[in-house]
């Protein structure tokens, strides 16, 4: 499979992603459309995530071991951050299958993985990368509170939701920032600093619509909904 192939279909994924991504956001929660629109996104989601294989290959080709090992981990986040989304819904009944097994695997490779990339990070003098680092692994530590906290509340399956949501919502828009956009409107620059800046901004802001949706529906919500269906609105294959 040539590598042009690989990198339009990326770039076709990735528009499918976004356009669903905004579709579930905006339908009724729980509803058809909603629902069907979820599914939709994970799929091109998923195709993002192989797609970025041959990117990271490519890379290793070349040695540039550094940048292969961050398209590992941002593979690794945002697959993690779809889990949640995805499972958080299905097993919102049943707290003890979402944190079973899969789930703790997840969060142990998330978090090692996440340490290391903050080692390099730091190492190397990569403050983008060391703040993907410090995402990862804030994420997975909202995960290992499930794991280990006695008692968690009513809303917890909402809340873990929400946090793969926000995430996926960086992974989705950063990776347009970063090569949409600055092909639709060549005036923006494709530079390292561009590429840093809305980055940041865009996991920024994606941290601020999970406190708004908090503050929304978890002090609003005190009973597990009544539709056990998936509830995506639901970024790069993170990039």
């Amino acid at each position: 499979m040539e590598y042009g192939f690989v990198m339009h279909l990326h770039i076709m994924a990735g528009a499918v992603a976004l356009f669903s991504f905004w579709t579930t956001a905006l339908a009724r929660k729980g509803g058809k459309v909603h629902r069907t629109a979820g599914k939709v996104y994970l799929v091109a989601l998923l195709l993002i995530i192989v797609t970025v294989i041959p990117m990271i290959a490519i890379n290793i080709q070349h040695d540039e071991y550094s940048v292969a090992l961050g398209l590992a981990f941002l593979i690794v986040m945002t697959f993690a951050a779809a889990w949640m989304a995805k499972h958080s819904i299905e097993y919102k009944r049943r707290l003890a299958g979402y944190k079973g097994y899969p789930f703790r695997v997840l969060a142990t490779v998330l978090t090692l993985f996440g340490f290391l990339i903050l080692t390099i990070s730091i190492r190397s003098g990569s403050f983008l990368y060391a703040f993907f680092a410090c995402t990862g692994i804030t994420l997975a530590g909202s995960m290992w509170y499930v794991v280990i906290a006695k008692k968690v509340g009513p809303n917890w399956y909402l809340s873990q939701h929400l946090n793969g949501v926000a995430l996926l919502f960086a992974a989705t828009h950063g990776s347009f920032l970063r090569f949409g956009l600055t092909k639709l409107i060549p005036v923006i620059p494709d530079t390292q600093e561009f590429n840093t800046f809305s980055q940041i901004s865009v996991i920024l802001l994606g941290l601020l619509l999970r406190l708004t949706l908090g503050e929304r529906f978890l002090k609003t919500r005190s009973t597990p909904m009544s539709n056990p269906t998936v509830s995506l609105p639901t970024q790069s294959s993170l990039r």
